[in-house]
């Protein structure tokens, strides 16, 4: 679209100044692009938030909930243990007032597949501060308080260090009454929501913008009962009656009448310092010995009448029976067969030949792994072994599962782990299906277009639009954030353009410049024969040309 040139105004005692007429339409457009842009992303960065406050609401209740567990531990400050998880005493990453987001993991308090990581920060983690409170209380006085927080203040991204209010109020909304933030006024405290409670900020520095979340237990609250883990004697002055099985870990001391109505198993020694007096029927569920044992019939169990539940037989073969007589498991001096309730042989090892067989219910055979000449048969495989992509493989045909891609299957072939299922082919070569995928020697993925093989990171995108800006006159447009490997770019067009003849020699040029590497300076100006710019005209009024910007990412 061509501009028409403004018309001269004649001003008394000045020289004219001719401006092109504003294209209305255009910055119209422009205007309500840039409003919807800007409400886009003030909606993903509340969405953000939001997110942000469950994920820290989460953390917070596992942590809420290892207090509550270890309490007594935490009150003493004593190791903890769960789930083969040993946390020392102490309050450094990993220890019992600070477990890690990984100890929490492992020991069942998170799910598998919990983010350490900040979504409204760059390089922000979750961690936590637990303290026992009041300083200097000892054991079972103590309070436990603790703090859930972000390691990095959420701050407006690309303004430096202007605090998220936008983001933050979001999140202390989500999360409600136990959150809490550090604002500018008061950086070195947390403080809660209507100012309900406050915390020192953990942070070195004391940023503002730093959001978190408080747990703990109190004495008043668990002293009143006895729970589990606890450390303090009960001592009940009343019955005490169990439902369930009973396991004692030290020394049972009986004052009266000790009445066992099922079976007692006792893994240690049992002395008798008394009489032991049997009057009911006797059964022996126990033989000791000292000395050989022989026989020349079979030695067993039995439950059940005329059969022998387990049984060394005459012929050397061990035999372990079901209830109904049906044998499960024979030991014999060729072999190892295991079977069904019904009698359906499922699992066998010749010890003859070395084979291995394991069967289905109907005792055909599904596995088969033979020792002699190490081969595997099997209708489905797991593979176990995990293999990096591109690395060197010694047998071909292997498999492997991607250590990278969890589900991908990896073969060996000519020397290399390479991803199964494609073909591999030559860039450059001749393909025949428009669309079809393999992959190069090098192991990038190839494309066909146009019936010839291509990389397909040649047909992929370099450059990925990140913010819109607009402005009058010179202007200043901040850099994006592009991350490792991105490259920062952008693109700038006029929304108007001018002349202006008010004086010699004229300016009627139309030029936006850009200077900077990001962030940049924007300069739309008016220039002579000579190419000298100009932002004011020859009576010093500035020409206040529109322009418009879009900042890229490059990879």
């Amino acid at each position: 679209m061509r501009l028409k040139p403004f018309r001269r105004v004649a001003a008394r005692g000045q020289r004219g100044v001719y401006m092109l007429e504003l294209s209305l339409a255009l910055l119209i457009g422009a205007l309500a692009a840039v409003g919807a842009q800007r409400e886009i992303v003030r909606t993903q960065l509340l969405r953000s938030a939001e997110i942000e406050a469950d994920n820290l609401k989460i953390y917070r209740q596992a942590l809420q909930d290892y207090t509550d567990e270890f309490y007594d531990e935490l009150q003493s400050n004593l190791p903890v243990t769960k789930n083969g998880v040993n946390l020392a005493a102490g309050a450094a990453a990993g220890q019992n007032m600070q477990p890690t987001v990984a100890n929490l993991i492992a020991m069942g308090y998170l799910p598998n597949g919990f983010t350490n990581a900040s979504l409204l920060t760059d390089a922000g983690t979750f961690l936590n501060l637990i303290q026992r409170t009041p300083a200097g209380c000892v054991a079972q006085a103590c309070d436990i308080t603790g703090l859930a927080y972000i390691s990095q203040p959420i701050l407006v991204r690309n303004s430096g260090a202007d605090t998220n209010t936008v983001a933050i109020g979001q999140m202390l909304s989500r999360i409600g009454g136990l959150s809490g933030t550090s604002v500018e006024t008061t950086p070195a405290v947390l403080t809660g929501a209507g100012a309900g409670w406050t915390a020192a900020n953990p942070v070195a520095g004391n940023p503002a913008g730093l959001v978190g979340a408080r747990f703990g237990v109190g004495t008043s609250v668990f002293n009143a009962y006895v729970r589990r883990n606890d450390l303090r004697d009960p001592n009940l002055l009343g019955p005490l009656t169990v439902a369930g099985a009973t396991q004692l870990g030290g020394n049972l001391g009986v004052g009266g009448n000790a009445g066992v109505a099922g079976t007692l198993t006792v893994n240690g020694a049992t002395t008798l310092s008394g009489a032991l007096n049997v009057t009911g029927a006797t059964t022996l569920g126990a033989l000791s010995t000292s000395g050989q044992l022989t026989s020349s019939a079979d030695i067993g169990s039995s439950s059940v009448a005329g059969c022998l539940r387990a049984a060394l037989q005459a012929n050397g073969d061990l035999v372990s029976r079901a209830a109904d007589c049906v044998t499960r498991v024979l030991v014999s001096n060729s072999g190892i067969n295991l079977s069904s309730s019904t009698g359906v042989l499922r699992a066998s090892l010749d010890g003859d030949n070395g084979v291995l067989q394991l069967n289905n219910g109907a005792g055909a055979a599904l596995i088969s792994a033979s020792g002699s000449t190490g081969r595997l048969q099997a209708q489905t495989i797991n593979a176990t072994l995990s293999a990096t992509r591109g690395a060197a493989c010694t047998s071909a045909g292997d498999l492997a599962a991607d250590s990278a891609a969890g589900g991908t299957v990896l073969v060996c072939r000519s020397g290399t782990w390479r991803a199964a299922g494609l073909d591999q082919e030559t860039a450059g070569s001749a393909c025949a299906v428009n669309g079809q995928l393999s992959v190069a020697s090098s192991g990038a993925a190839l494309v066909c277009r146009a019936s010839t093989w291509v990389l397909l990171n040649d047909r992929l995108p370099v450059a990925v639009p990140m913010e819109l800006y607009s402005g009058n006159g010179e202007g200043n447009v901040p850099a994006p954030s592009c991350g490792t490997g991105g490259v920062r770019d952008i693109v700038v067009a006029a929304l108007q353009g001018g002349s202006d003849y008010g004086g010699l020699p004229p300016r009627n040029r139309f030029e936006v410049r850009v200077s900077g590497a990001g962030p940049w300076t924007v300069q739309p100006v008016l220039t002579d024969s000579s190419g000298t710019g100009y932002l004011t005209s020859f009576g010093a009024e500035a020409y206040n040309l529109g322009w418009t910007a879009t900042t890229y990412c490059k990879y």
